[in-house]
């Protein structure tokens, strides 16, 4: 019984040593260009910052390409600059660009 407590009680103290604050609230990053908010994450030390694109702006909409829309974290619905999450857990940054439009 000792030795399953000590294992778990190892575990947890493993896991809680790879959180990491993320330092930034998840209003301040959506608008960003998504290059920069990836750069920014990962000199956190974040190690798994996925992009995700959604290709649905109009041209009349081209302001708005490549900006920052959602940032997603596996297990949090939102974040703000005190939140810690582990470093080796996925992040996922969405953001929008162009759609695709047929040639005459």
């Amino acid at each position: 019984m000792i030795s399953i407590a000590l294992i778990f009680g190892s575990y947890a103290y493993y896991e809680y040593q790879k959180l990491i604050p993320i330092g930034y609230e998840e209003e301040s990053l959506v608008g960003l260009e998504y290059n920069e908010v990836v750069e920014m994450l990962e000199n956190l030390g974040f190690t798994y910052v996925a992009t995700e694109e959604i290709s649905d702006l109009p041209l009349d909409e081209e302001s708005k390409v490549n900006l920052v829309t959602d940032i997603r974290l596996e297990e949090k619905p939102s974040f703000d600059e005190d939140t810690k999450y582990a470093y080796d857990k996925r992040i996922v940054v969405v953001y929008h660009s162009l759609q695709m439009c047929n040639a005459p």
